[in-house]
């Protein structure tokens, strides 16, 4: 080459030289810029074929080495099985220099469309169709002697357009990246905070991330926010099935803030946000679904040992299943105030709770709740107690299961304080309730209203404690068996000690309205208007006592309907002072005081009405008590009966009843005393019987094994015709009219009878015989006319002495014998011995009058509407001038005689049934319908003979009453019944 010509010029030495280096500077320069190229995609293909791509594919590179730049487009991987793998472009931009101060600086990275897909197989994970090696150890730690890390500088790394497809079983999840941006990672400088932030998307539900990071600081910290919006449960149905769940549905939004740093004592992290549930249901070991759920955190902070959370929870339409038991809410609000733990000790403050529409069922019951609030001021746990206060309260509340049911229109608990270590709770507040109704193994009780304010303490071991406070119940009903017992309200304070035994004292206790009822027999046991006591007490022994009670409007034994009758017991104020019963039955009352007493005493046949049993069971012989057993002791230091108190006697064990109405009764009694059987007891009693008077008083010794006393008495104006039963039975006579007068002195010594009782009988006649009823054989055929007229006085009265003998369990004579003595016994006496040898008994008796004889003066009588007992005022005007008469000669007495017929019985029918059904007859009575007379069946004899009893009495009391005439000048007939010939009546005889 050297020396030869080219293009005119001849080459040297130089020109070859020159030649070469330009050569080699060519080739050099080519291979600057084609070899790093090459280089990469030859390096990055051999690499991801390596790694099992079987083809590898880079549209296009751009390398820069001294500028440090880096640019990749359009790569493509594609395995023997599975998708390619792509990234759409790669942009770095780096500088040299600080690789030599082992620092990697980057000043940008930006990656765009990559598409990677990794699957589970197995134990492991395939990307794209490639096997991921996981290490089943983390690499040693390398020795402190090597070399100082490397440091990274990078200024943004963004990535864009990506999607990251990941499936593990049946679960896929589809990631798309829109941009991702983190900015400022410098680990040479741990005090910058490094940026980020993220929109993409999850299975197509929005995903939005930002905040920052110090990763590298000697404590690492962060703070975020996240959004997520319309994320499907559904899709994530795979995951809860490994956690027991077998279907998940429903989307979710969230919005959430957090903060937080690695501190050497731990983590330490603050978040709050919003979690939105649309729709939520899961089914597995519990299966819960949901309208809407609503999940607001405002405040939770954990620093590895002290938590601190405040939160709302909203929910509607909630159901939830598990183990057999099923709930559901219609509403379901949670506004926790604060909750903190420290590890050891827990507390609540502000926690409002409150759910609508409840219900829920288990196996052994159900229970539903219209309305549940939870208003808790503060509660405490230190891990052995527990310290609450705040209040509760339900609406339309209802349960029911095996043992029984309940239900309550509200319920409100007050908790000022509660209080539980485990085994004794302490409660300081209040329960207030309305409509509540309890079932429990044949108890029923349903009060109105409940109000309790207090202390309750209960040791959970033994079930043993006290309540103390007041208690105010409204209207209660109580159900036990075939008893109903009732009241109007009721209020009591003080405090009640249970366990093994219970022990009541109560200061104050008031009932109001107070009834028992036996609803098998259609019956009124009881019925109390008013009870108040004081120092009521229980002991634990079984022993009652109290200072005080008084009762008002105290009834017992009624029964309503056609067979019933009223009350057999009225008072209207009964009064115990320092009453008291002993376990062993003894009872003691200082002072027992019992006014406006009505006792209504009917006797039948089959017994007193109102105390026969309805069920009749076979009559059993009961063993005699043993002599020496220890019966209860009674001591009553004063019993006191008065205040217009009264008795109405009925006998209808006879063929006419006997009716007699002891009106007043005063009666006193003191010192009694079963343990002194020796000691003298005092009494006194004033009886009323129609105008007649009973007074009587003395001193008896009831509990001695026989009993002593004195009785002095005296009997004023009695009439004899309501006694008239007994002598028919007796004689086979009828008293028409008379006055029983008399004085009794009688000593007991050890039961035996000793005294004698003085008889006074004035206008004392027979009444003529009933056609309706058949004679009695040998009773009625001695005529005693002549008797009668020996008998009399100057002054027409009969005088008797009539000893008494015998014992008190066998009295010689008693009331009807005295009256049976002054009709048909009074030749008895020493002073007729004569007569009766001179007469033979048998033509002795004949009959003495007869209330129409025409020889007896008589005035009009006084007509009565049928059914009618009251006066009118003519009559009234008519008994006036009768009054007058009488009181003008005092020598003159008249006799009144009501009669009643059959005319009468349709009214007093009517009425009855109107008493029975007033209802029906009420009814019947506003659109004027009238029943036939005929339709009440035959008369009654009793009812209409009450009937001209009331026409007797009501005329009496005008005249005593109103027209100022002596009452013992005024006498009444035996009630008559006739046949509807002369009307219903009252005749005056002279």
């Amino acid at each position: 080459m050297i020396g030869r010509m080219l293009w005119g010029h001849e080459i040297r030495r130089r020109h070859v030289v020159m030649a070469a280096a330009g050569a080699v500077a060519l080739v050099l320069t080519i291979a600057w810029d084609l070899l790093p190229e090459a280089g990469f995609r030859w390096g990055v293909a051999k690499a991801l074929r390596s790694l099992g791509m079987v083809e590898v594919s880079i549209d296009d590179t751009d390398i820069s080495l001294f500028g440090g730049r880096l640019t990749v487009r359009k790569m493509l991987a594609q395995p023997a099985l599975g998708k390619a793998l792509g990234i759409g472009d790669f942009d770095l931009k780096f500088r040299w220099r600080p690789l030599l101060d082992r620092r990697l600086v980057l000043d940008r990275v930006a990656v765009e469309g990559i598409d990677i897909e990794l699957k589970r197989e197995g134990d492991g994970f395939v990307l794209n169709g490639l096997p991921l090696a996981v290490a089943a150890t983390p690499p040693s730690a390398k020795d402190s002697s090597a070399s100082p890390p490397w440091g990274i500088d990078v200024a943004g790394l963004e990535l864009t357009n990506s999607r990251l497809h990941i499936t593990d079983g049946d679960f896929i999840a589809d990631i798309a990246v829109e941009r991702l941006l983190v900015e400022n990672v410098n680990s040479l400088d741990p005090r910058r905070a490094v940026s980020f932030t993220l929109k993409g998307s999850l299975n197509g539900a929005a995903i939005a991330l930002s905040g920052t990071m110090r990763p590298f600081a000697a404590e690492p910290s962060f703070a975020a926010a996240a959004h997520v919006q319309s994320l499907a449960l559904a899709d994530f149905t795979v995951l809860a099935a490994r956690g027991g769940l077998t279907e998940l549905s429903g989307r979710a939004d969230l919005s959430l803030s957090a903060e937080g740093s690695l501190l050497g004592t731990g983590p330490a992290i603050k978040t709050n946000g919003r979690v939105t549930f649309d729709s939520p249901s899961l089914t597995g070991f519990i299966a819960a679904r949901t309208a809407k759920l609503d999940l607001e955190i405002a405040r939770l902070a954990w620093d590895g040992t002290n938590l601190d959370l405040a939160s709302t929870l909203h929910t509607e339409a909630l159901e939830v299943k598990a183990a057999g038991v099923s709930a559901t809410a219609g509403r379901l609000d949670l506004d926790l105030g604060s909750l903190a733990w420290d590890g050891a000790k827990a507390g609540l403050t502000g926690v409002k709770f409150t759910t609508e529409a409840l219900a829920v069922s288990a196996p052994g019951g159900k229970g539903s709740a219209g309305k549940l609030s939870l208003d808790l001021k503060t509660l405490n746990w230190d891990g052995a107690k527990a310290s609450i206060s705040g209040r509760f309260d339900g609406a339309t509340l209802a349960g029911k299961g095996e043992g029984g049911e309940g239900s309550a229109a509200a319920l409100g608990l007050d908790m000022d304080r509660l209080d539980w270590d485990g085994r004794r709770i302490g409660w300081q507040g209040g329960l207030k309730g309305s409509a509540i109704r309890v079932a429990v193994a044949g108890h029923d009780a349903a009060p109105e209203a409940v109000d309790w304010s207090g202390r309750f303490d209960l040791d959970t071991a033994d079930l043993a404690g006290k309540a103390e406070g007041k208690v105010v119940l409204g209207p209660l009903r109580l159900g036990v068996g075939d008893i109903r017992t009732a009241l109007r309200a009721a209020e009591a304070q003080g405090k009640v000690a249970f366990g093994k035994a219970v022990e009541v004292d109560l200061s104050k206790a008031r009932i109001d309205g107070l009834s028992v009822q036996d609803a098998a027999h259609k019956s009124d046991l009881a019925a109390v208007e008013r009870v108040d006591a004081e120092a009521l007490q229980l002991a634990r022994d079984g022993g009652v006592s109290v200072a005080h009670l008084n009762a008002e409007g105290v009834n017992a034994l009624r029964k309503e309907g056609q067979t019933g009758y009223p009350w057999r017991l009225e008072t209207k104020h009964l009064r115990l002072d320092h009453a008291a019963r002993e376990t062993d039955g003894d009872v003691s009352v200082d002072e027992a005081r019992i006014d406006g007493m009505l006792a209504r005493i009917n006797r039948t046949p089959e017994g007193f009405i109102g105390f026969i049993s309805e069920d009749k069971p076979p009559k059993e012989t009961k063993p005699a008590k043993p002599k020496d057993e220890d019966t209860p002791d009674i001591r009553i230091g004063r019993l006191v009966v008065g205040g217009d108190s009264r008795i109405n006697l009925r006998d209808r064990t006879m063929s006419e009843t006997m009716r007699i109405d002891v009106t007043p009764l005063d009666f006193s009694i003191a010192n009694l005393d079963s343990e002194t059987p020796d000691r003298d007891s005092p009494f006194e009693i004033k009886a009323g019987a129609g105008r007649g008077l009973i007074v009587a008083s003395g001193s008896i010794r009831p509990f001695a094994e026989k009993i002593s006393g004195r009785i002095d008495g005296k009997i004023t104006a009695f009439e004899l015709p309501p006694l008239s039963p007994y002598l028919a039975e007796a004689l086979g006579v009828n008293l028409q009219s008379g006055h029983f007068d008399g004085t009794l002195g009688i000593g007991i010594d050890k039961g035996k009878l000793s005294g004698a009782l003085d008889v006074a009988l004035s206008n004392l006649f027979i009444a003529p015989p009933d056609p309706n009823v058949p004679p009695k054989p040998g009773k009625v055929d001695m005529p005693i006319a002549t008797v009668l007229d020996l008998l009399r006085d100057g002054d027409d009265l009969i005088h008797l002495s009539l000893p008494i003998r015998g014992d008190t369990a066998n009295p010689d004579v008693d009331i009807s014998d005295a009256v049976a003595q002054a009709v048909g016994g009074a030749l008895k006496s020493t002073l007729f011995t004569t007569l009766k040898l001179a007469f033979p008994v048998a033509a002795l008796i004949e009959l003495a009058m007869d209330a129409d004889d025409q020889s007896r003066l008589a005035l009009p009588p006084l007509s009565f509407a049928p059914g009618a007992d009251t006066l009118s005022g003519e009559q009234e005007k008519t008994l006036g001038s009768v009054a007058e008469l009488v009181k003008a000669r005092a020598g003159l007495k008249l006799t009144l005689c009501g009669k009643a017929d059959d005319s009468d019985w349709p009214v007093v029918a009517a009425k009855r049934r109107s008493a029975d059904k007033p209802l029906l007859s009420k009814l019947e009575s506003l659109v004027g319908f009238e029943r036939p007379a005929d339709f009440y069946g035959p008369p009654d004899h009793n009812l209409l003979s009450a009937l001209a009893q009331r026409r007797t009495n009501a005329v009496r009391d005008f005249l005593a009453d109103k027209g100022g005439v002596d009452p013992g000048r005024l006498f009444g007939c035996r009630p008559m019944v006739e046949t509807a010939e002369k009307g219903p009546r009252v005749e005056l005889l002279l």
